[in-house]
């Protein structure tokens, strides 16, 4: 990601609706999850520490990430902080309970490989949750500034996960209510290109709060349904004991 991406994460992540929104689906998943409070939850590719309010609330935290500036601004909010690949993990095997890859293996040039070591050092039980863009055609500005690698459908990362050796337990699509808006804008910004250090700061303030609102309501959907789109995809998924199979 450019070091203007991080700036511009950073300055807007407690208050924006995306990522504000994003918490609050986190937060959902989570909750369906038993979680062991006493093992490490690890956040690979943890950026400025956007998602800290809601992963502390689910033990102690311990944030991953290969940006030494990014990580000088997280620093403060997890209980400890690692520069590392997401590819090469410095954990030992089977040691945490839970690995999240929040909008992370998009910017990798082996993500199946990546998947692979989050799933080793995972304790059997453990869980994993992956966020991932969605669908190509939404490529734009931010994919650009962030250097993503690709967008995925549903299944093509259902698929990675269980080649990783993790047994999935859900999936599906968020951030829906907005798709067409932003498929939209994503087109327009095709036909004629600008540029920012990113997306975020196209939005005025003044629209942050109904629109985090609007986009956290898709928790209460997401309890009961998954849609078949969305700009976002998810996978919660499982380490499977030796005697449980996939």
């Amino acid at each position: 990601m450019d070091p203007a991406a991080h700036q511009a994460e950073a300055s807007v992540q407690s208050s924006h609706w995306w990522f504000e929104g994003r918490r609050r689906i986190l937060e959902t998943l989570l909750d369906g999850q038993d979680l062991d409070p006493d093992a490490a939850l690890v956040e690979v590719g943890c950026g400025t520490g956007a998602n800290v309010p809601v992963l502390r609330k689910f033990g102690k935290t311990l944030g991953l990430d290969r940006s030494r500036q990014a990580l000088e601004t997280a620093r403060d909010a997890f209980d400890h902080v690692l520069l590392a690949d997401a590819d090469r993990l410095p954990l030992a095997s089977d040691s945490t309970g839970l690995v999240c890859a929040l909008d992370v293996v998009e910017h990798l040039d082996d993500d199946l490989g990546a998947l692979k070591e989050m799933v080793r050092v995972l304790r059997p039980g453990g869980k994993l949750l992956v966020f991932v863009p969605a669908f190509r055609f939404l490529w734009g500005l931010q994919d650009e500034m962030s250097h993503h690698k690709r967008r995925y459908r549903k299944g093509q990362i259902m698929d990675l996960v269980r080649r990783s050796g993790a047994r999935v337990l859900r999936a599906g699509y968020f951030n829906f209510w907005l798709f067409g808006p932003i498929a939209l804008a994503r087109a327009l910004w095709r036909l004629h290109p600008v540029q920012a250090p990113s997306e975020n700061l196209w939005t005025p303030q003044w629209v942050d709060r109904p629109l985090a609102r609007l986009f956290a309501s898709e928790r209460h959907v997401l309890a009961r349904w998954s849609p078949p789109f969305g700009v976002s995809a998810f996978v919660v998924a499982e380490k499977p004991s030796e005697t449980s199979g996939q």
